[in-house]
């Protein structure tokens, strides 16, 4: 009888995904104070503008969690379904290898990518590949990666990728701060968006 949930790993996610938002909800709008020569207003855009790696980098978390639990087996889909163990695994540490890495966590991996982590869950054989694949192919990844990598790494090479997100947005010489304030016709920011459809990925993925 499975005695673990793959349930878990999503509930994981949502709770600390909940409280990204919560605290980008509680960072002030603006401010007219400095903190030392630097005017608050712009510490505020990169707070705000550094939840989004922080997002980035909880989205590759539950994936190689996701698909470790699952190559090792024994585990519950939300569904019902035991997950059993992949051909190639016996043990935890044969998970390296047969996904053709030195280890599972590091540098050079890349589990938020749904494409790369794709790869290496067809290396594993999961018995539930075909839901993992689908479940993390939902997520909007490439957006959360365009103007992620404006906020980490600002050149005029990110910034024409964060401006195709902007663009969609009908944004125009906008920072993320501005865009992630942005509201929907819903009524939510445009990071609240990202996050649930992120949640929800997850949840398709743990089927």
């Amino acid at each position: 009888m499975a005695q673990r949930r793959l349930a878990r790993f999503y509930s994981h996610f949502c709770a600390r995904t909940d409280t990204l938002l919560l605290d980008f909800m509680a960072t002030p709008q603006s401010s007219y104070m400095t903190v030392g020569r630097t005017p608050a207003n712009r510490l505020i855009a990169y707070s705000r503008g550094f939840l989004v790696n922080r997002l980035f980098h909880l989205w590759g978390e539950f994936c190689r969690s996701l698909v470790v639990a699952s190559a090792i087996g024994g585990c519950l889909t939300l569904g019902g379904q035991v997950v059993t163990r992949a051909p190639n695994v016996r043990r935890r540490s044969d998970i390296p290898g047969a996904i053709r890495e030195r280890a599972i966590v590091g540098p050079g991996l890349r589990w938020e990518d749904p494409s790369w982590t794709s790869a290496r869950v067809d290396r594993l054989q999961l018995a539930n590949q075909q839901q993992v694949k689908l479940g993390i192919a939902s997520a909007p990844y490439d957006d959360l990666r365009r103007v992620r990598h404006f906020v980490v790494h600002a050149n005029r090479h990110t910034r024409a990728d964060f401006d195709v997100i902007a663009r969609r947005y009908a944004l125009f010489g906008v920072g993320p701060h501005d865009l992630l304030l942005h509201r929907l016709p819903g009524g939510g920011t445009v990071l609240e968006g990202w996050v649930r459809d992120f949640q929800n990925a997850a949840f398709n993925a743990t089927l």
